[in-house]
């Protein structure tokens, strides 16, 4: 495995953070490379040996919490997998609601719940044997787009309830839903 210099680490991360803080006060279309530039103390060639754009900053940042989040939630079973998604994005809360707002990539929260669709897509088939290939995907985009509502409504309100509740409010609707076949 390569090893990334210690500088090259702490340039990108300040660029990341100080493009998390950009986005905290406008929409990342509005963020110029040359603002933040200014704002890491960095100059702009600097910031293209490493990126392209702001947009190319977010990706990176985007697929590094799915990342995280894919192996931390990897071959469990769905009552975890809510548990967990919801700890990590808890524990990372200043990233997740700067990624996730308006602002940002209003679309990321359905990003988390897509994370799963490999593994329930097998277990949709299983419930729903008569459900051709189409209609399972259609279920499938059901759920994921509920919960990816109730996610953003939880970060947009604060998270202030519990990491258990919304786990288990969201096994819940599916457990339901799923039983009413």
């Amino acid at each position: 495995m390569k090893r990334i210099d210690g500088r090259i680490k702490y340039t990108k991360q300040a660029i990341r953070n100080n493009l998390l803080k950009l986005i905290r006060i406008m929409p990342i279309e509005k963020i110029t490379v040359k603002a933040l530039c200014e704002k890491s103390e960095i100059n702009r060639a600097t910031f293209y040996r490493h990126y392209n754009d702001c947009y190319d900053v977010m990706e990176e940042i985007e697929m590094e919490m799915l990342d995280e989040l894919f192996k931390l939630i990897e071959n469990r079973k769905q009552d975890d997998i809510f548990l967990i998604m919801a700890e990590n994005i808890k524990e990372h809360r200043e990233i997740y609601t700067s990624v996730s707002s308006d602002n940002g990539d209003p679309y990321f929260s359905e990003k988390i719940i897509r994370l799963c669709y490999k593994e329930k897509r097998e277990q949709i088939k299983t419930a729903f044997s008569k459900l051709s290939e189409t209609q399972c995907h259609w279920l499938y985009e059901y759920f994921a787009h509920g919960c990816a509502g109730i996610l953003s409504c939880w970060m947009a309100g604060g998270m202030k309830e519990s990491t258990e509740n919304v786990a288990e409010f969201l096994s819940k609707i599916i457990t339901v839903t799923l039983s009413t076949q």
